[in-house]
């Protein structure tokens, strides 16, 4: 779950697959021994997903995207009643992958320039793919 590749859609996968909600409520020093390991596992998987350590992949939600509704559910919940489980996700963290706010609109992104092969685009290739294409700048935000 440390590794880069992992996105924000598998990575709550994973947590949702853990059952969490068996030990939401359990202080740490009562979960039994043999769940110890699990429980870290999903500690650390809850502190980088709200530190933004995955990144969203546009189009890959969760794959139980009920089961994560129901638990913000309950995390707003325990909210209201000043109270807070083990786990509490960070909204606006999961809010690019719940609204796909990050999924680009295939009628708006233009389609790669069709530029004309010749011999020295082919030479220079390698060297010009090294810079920033132009195609990939508008996606910068506008103070910049």
């Amino acid at each position: 779950m440390a590794q880069n590749a992992v996105d924000l859609g598998s990575a709550l996968t994973c947590f949702l697959n853990g059952e969490p909600e068996r030990f939401n409520y359990i202080p740490k020093r009562d979960v039994p021994d043999r769940y110890r390991g699990e429980v870290r596992v999903l500690d650390n998987i809850c502190q980088r997903v709200n530190s933004g350590f995955y990144l969203t992949i546009p189009g890959m939600g969760v794959v139980q995207e009920r089961r994560l509704e129901k638990w913000l559910i309950y995390q707003e919940a325990d909210r209201q009643e000043k109270r807070s489980g083990r786990w509490v996700l960070d909204e606006t963290v999961l809010a690019t992958l719940q609204d796909d706010a990050l999924k680009l609109d295939p009628n708006a992104a233009a389609a790669p320039n069709q530029e004309q092969g010749s011999l020295l685009r082919d030479v220079l290739s390698p060297i010009a793919e090294l810079g920033v294409q132009r195609e990939y700048l508008k996606y910068l935000p506008n103070d910049q």
